[in-house]
């Protein structure tokens, strides 16, 4: 359900421990069950002896448990399984690559940026490019602004996501009137989403613009990590969405606003409490708590999580 649904508690070590040791499990359940639950109620960062367990999962002999652990690595900013990581881009089974690929660009891994590259050169279409060139789209190296407008009109819907986010996060202004007409017209929902989100990174106001697909079961996940990503500043500018007529958008508003806000947002979201819908109440009532214990803050999310309702 993606990294909002759950609640930014500590978990115990010792259950972190015995996760960590049941990845090693022998029943193949068991090790997948472990590892996924692991990266869904642990809050980063974890302790050096977990984060070093886990980065050992990457060379673990089960391929399905590789690709968990670069997955699990890059929402937990492991950033010390970088090396391990860029191992991985090369190992013998695409689905450990495509996750290696896209945590390191979730980890910031800054010197994987010429090996993304190469590597998005070699794929060139496919999971293997997207995956390649989201991971640029999150370090946003200038040296590769070249690539993302090469790309903003790709036939690839997820190509021209990524190039979209890669300019917003390069600060790159120079496809501003591709990014309206795309914001408007692109055939890809998840598409018109990112180029909304680029257009308010870059400058434009696009608030309302993304808020629209968060009636989306499909674009809710995608245009919430966008609101996180630009932080308290819009906080003010989503109090007017606590009003929306869909039930959907009132509470992933207000699940955005438990991340992102402070006091003040209290105010806006306590009326929703009393909602007559139970998805919007039960939302608002966890961002507040979220506020009030002081845990408001971004959770990492990989390009692959997805929700329903937060």
């Amino acid at each position: 359900m993606g990294p909002l649904a759950v609640q930014t508690r500590t978990a115990p070590s010792e259950l972190v421990d015995a996760l960590l040791k049941a990845v090693d499990d022998d029943n193949a359940k068991v090790r997948t069950e472990a590892i996924y639950t692991l990266g869904t109620i642990v809050q980063a960062p974890l302790s050096d002896g977990a984060a070093a367990l886990l980065t050992k999962a990457l060379d673990h002999y089960d391929p399905a448990i590789r690709a968990a652990a670069a997955r699990v690595a890059g929402r937990l900013g492991v950033t010390t399984a970088g090396d391990a990581l860029m191992k991985a881009i090369n190992d013998s089974q695409p689905p450990v690559r495509y996750a290696a690929i896209r945590a390191l660009g979730s980890l910031g891994e800054r010197r994987a940026v010429q090996a993304l590259t190469e590597q998005f050169t070699f794929y060139a279409k496919g999971e293997g490019a997207w995956s390649a060139l989201d991971a640029l789209a999150r370090l946003a190296d200038p040296s590769s602004v070249p690539l993302f407008k090469a790309h903003l009109a790709d036939k690839d819907p997820f190509l021209r996501r990524a190039s979209s986010e890669g300019l917003a996060r390069t600060g790159d202004t120079s496809e501003l009137s591709a990014l309206e007409i795309g914001a408007g017209n692109d055939t890809a929902e998840p598409v018109r989403a990112a180029m909304a989100f680029a257009l308010q990174k870059l400058g434009r106001n696009y608030i309302a613009r993304m808020v629209e697909s968060m009636d989306s079961e499909k674009t809710a996940p995608q245009v919430a990590e966008y609101l996180v990503e630009l932080g308290p500043p819009i906080a003010s500018a989503l109090f007017p969405h606590l009003q929306d007529p869909s039930p959907a958008i009132r509470a992933n508003v207000a699940t955005v606003l438990g991340v992102i806000g402070d006091d003040t947002t209290l105010k806006a979201l306590q009326p929703l409490t009393g909602d007559k819908d139970r998805a919007v109440v039960q939302a608002a009532t966890r961002a507040i708590a979220r506020i009030k214990s002081g845990s408001a803050r971004p959770p990492r999310a990989t390009p692959s999580s997805k929700a329903v309702v937060f």
